[in-house]
């Protein structure tokens, strides 16, 4: 009975690693303590990682006009790019760069967000974002994604929990 709990705790764990979940981290400025939340969310497998990014505009009366990601890793491989109505996209380099068509009507408002993504064949890394506003006030921070795990993490778990499958249906034959 004891082993059957191991494993099933063990299972659990490992299906809550597997599960992506959002991260939240926020982008700062040194012109004052105002700040906008990011909330990334990866999903996906090696290949076809699924990449969203809700901006959330917390500042009183900064209004947002450009958004943009550094990685590395997105030097290639970018699909299926979710711009917000009225913005357009670019990619190159390892930057991805949304802008809007008309800062002057169409900009994320205070307490207003707006959704960002890509599909990608390559896995999150640390990624510095920026974002800028209308009255040139930057803003800067990191997000890591949330992680993904490595196909070698799915097959070690696989490999461990498959045979004690195997010894509990044989037990009960």
């Amino acid at each position: 009975m004891k082993i059957k709990i191991i494993i099933w705790a063990v299972a659990i764990l490992f299906a809550t690693a597997v599960a992506a979940s959002a991260e939240t981290s926020y982008l700062t400025t040194t012109e004052n303590s105002w700040e906008l939340q990011l909330v990334s969310n990866t999903v996906g497998s090696p290949g076809a990682y699924v990449y969203t990014y809700t901006l959330t505009n917390n500042t009183p009366s900064d209004e947002i006009v450009d958004f943009s990601l550094y990685s590395p890793n997105l030097a290639s491989g970018i699909t299926n790019v979710v711009t917000p109505t009225g913005w357009t996209e670019s990619g190159a380099g390892g930057i991805m760069l949304w802008q809007s068509l008309n800062p002057a009507t169409i900009y994320v408002a205070p307490s207003g967000s707006a959704v960002f993504g890509f599909t990608s064949t390559h896995a999150s890394a640390a990624d510095n974002v920026f974002a800028q506003a209308t009255n040139s006030v930057g803003y800067n921070g990191t997000t890591s994604g949330p992680a993904v795990p490595e196909p070698g993490t799915i097959l070690a778990a696989l490999s461990i929990l498959g045979p004690a499958g195997f010894v509990f249906r044989r037990k009960r034959v």
